[in-house]
């Protein structure tokens, strides 16, 4: 009974947008559904992780989330009905282009161009490319000999890593309406660079929203796109086995349903995190970790939410060689770390309702792109999703905050929050019995 309430309330947490959302063009969906498959389905039918937990432990784990989950979705419900009514913005998606405004391409280009430097400047900083390092995990998270470089270097790869993440799918979508050399070029390199960091989750999420909003474009079935999605989740498992081999092969003793958590090891890290945090007596820590994580300071503090989640996790005082980024952790249960149960259920809301308000307004700015066949619908919803992540997505994940959330805020508003160029004029949308298309 618990591990079907615990499964109910992920999916809840994880795939709620959907609810707002309904529509085959939620470019969000497919990826959460996929990601739900990965870190939850697979793990918790297919391994022993709950029943080899401490039952005390997993008792807990059930009742934070099915405290957090109703609240997320009242969140969700209130924050979508803002989004319903509230005034629309000038933004770049809201009508059709025949062709992609130059205006746009050229922000993006210079936007790549400075991700590019930057990626280049904090391999400088740190002095060694990850991919081209002997310990290629150590390389990555800056542990053992690569310390010293890694803090030199550490901030200006990660708002580098978010840039190009992020320019890195929109410049694809640009690819897909017009192939010119100069965005061929500046989508290698980005993508060659997120490669040699070895972060497999910025390598991937740009390139893989694009495949998702060029599925969606050519009308492929939702089945299929979302086979695709759990397909690269699933194919991450054999990249980081080659990347980072860390004994013999796992293929004669270990099952695939194991291989996979050990990938996407969320549901072991909550319950890991929950049983540090018992064991420390429940010490709630407020507002502690959010004062940390939005301080303008470059080096970390104490509270910072990183190593405050690491520490109670492992219970070490010093988390510094230690080859991980972080834990990642839902709503409910940086709430209840905050302030117990009412923190569980006060921080769910909130997110919720950041998620439920941006959703509807996107869903409703892009109805007229979705009522007809179009050929550049894939660049309609990469700006789109830019603009999502950098206003709508930042608040709703206060309690986790990044510094590289400023760029993304940036980004938004060259791409997604200003008028095409003058002269520009979108295609009309015509709409006969139901139906649109391109006049």
């Amino acid at each position: 009974m618990l591990k079907l309430q615990i499964i109910a309330s992920l999916a809840v947490l994880t795939c709620g947008q959907i609810l707002v959302w309904r529509r085959r063009d939620n470019v969000f969906g497919y990826f959460q559904a996929g990601l739900f498959i990965a870190s939850v389905l697979v793990p918790v039918l297919g391994t022993a992780v709950l029943d080899q937990a401490d039952p005390e432990v997993v008792a807990l784990y059930a009742r934070i989330l099915a405290v957090g989950a109703p609240a997320y979705l009242l969140g969700l419900v209130y924050g979508a009905g803002i989004g319903h009514t509230c005034r629309s913005p000038s933004v770049t998606f809201t009508r059709v282009f025949q062709a992609a405004p130059e205006r746009l391409a050229v922000r993006a280009r210079v936007v790549a161009v400075i991700a590019i430097v930057a990626l280049v400047g904090a391999f400088a900083l740190l002095g060694y490319v990850p991919a081209l390092a002997s310990n290629r995990l150590a390389a990555k998270y800056g542990i053992g000999p690569y310390r010293a470089g890694f803090d030199r270097g550490a901030q200006l790869l990660h708002l580098a890593m978010g840039l190009a993440s992020a320019l890195a799918g929109v410049l694809l979508a640009f690819l897909a309406v017009r192939r010119r050399t100069v965005d061929i070029v500046l989508a290698g390199v980005l993508l060659v660079g997120l490669a040699a960091t070895l972060s497999r989750g910025e390598a991937l999420v740009g390139p893989l929203t694009f495949v998702i909003a060029w599925g969606i474009q050519k009308r492929w079935r939702p089945l299929v796109l979302l086979a695709i999605v759990s397909m690269s989740f699933f194919g991450s498992i054999f990249v980081n086995e080659f990347l980072f081999p860390t004994g013999p092969a796992p293929v004669a003793s270990e099952s695939f349903a194991v291989r996979v958590s050990h990938t996407a090891p969320d549901i072991v890290d909550h319950l890991g995190f929950l049983n540090g945090y018992r064991l420390t007596g429940s010490q709630r820590v407020g507002a502690r970790t959010l004062q940390a994580g939005y301080s303008l300071r470059l080096s970390k503090g104490y509270w910072d939410p990183t190593d405050y989640a690491l520490r109670t996790r492992t219970g070490l005082p010093d988390v510094g060689e230690l080859a991980s980024g972080g834990l990642r952790l839902p709503a409910p249960i940086w709430g209840y770390a905050s302030f117990g149960y009412p923190g569980a259920v006060a921080w769910s809301w909130l997110a919720g309702m950041f998620v439920g308000w941006g959703t509807a307004l996107l869903r409703r700015l892009l109805a007229p792109v979705e009522q007809g066949r179009y050929p550049n619908q894939s660049l309609n919803l990469m700006l789109a999703w830019v603009l999502f992540n950098g206003t709508f997505a930042i608040p709703a994940q206060f309690y986790f905050p990044f510094r590289s959330d400023i760029l993304l805020i940036g980004l938004a508003v060259a791409l997604g929050l200003t008028r095409p160029a003058r002269g520009f004029r979108p295609v009309p949308v015509a709409v006969h019995a139901g139906e649109s298309r391109l006049p």
